[in-house]
């Protein structure tokens, strides 16, 4: 069985992140949900990412510090989140946020607040079945 390699190019693999409070599906977060999201996962209008901490040394990045995350598909201005919890050569980034298109339920709590992972995510096709694999794509992140 052959490995299934992220697609694109980059030292790092990014992936989206569940969080409680953020609903990540065509149904948007309560604005209320949104109001007591961790500060280490979006702060005023600065969406955060996680990184462990031995990775975010060899890049020279630290707690709070801003950095611009690259993948394929676009780049996002962001700040760092040291994060023991996630695997050292992966980046975590929080789904549900950067929401667009201003209607009654889209209103001024949750509308443009943060940046959307899926902006920077594709298929990433298993190389035995052709399906999407939908588990990450490499990434670049540099300190600004």
């Amino acid at each position: 069985m052959e490995k299934i390699e992220a697609q694109g190019d980059g030292d790092l693999i990014l992936v989206p992140v569940n969080k409680v409070r953020l609903i990540n599906s065509s149904f948007q977060s309560s604005p209320y949900a949104v109001k007591i999201v961790s500060d280490k996962v979006f702060k005023n209008n600065d969406t955060f990412v996680e990184i462990n901490p031995l990775t975010a040394h060899k890049i020279g990045l630290s707690q709070g510090d801003y950095a611009m995350l690259k993948t394929l598909n676009g780049s996002f201005k962001v700040k760092v989140n040291l994060f023991e919890g996630i695997m050292p050569g992966v980046i975590g980034m929080a789904q549900g946020l950067g929401h667009v298109g201003e209607n009654k339920y889209n209103n001024k709590y949750i509308h443009g607040k943060g940046m959307n992972i899926n902006e920077l995510m594709s298929p990433v096709p298993d190389t035995i079945s052709g399906m999407d694999a939908a588990w990450g794509i490499r990434a670049n992140i540099v300190k600004v």
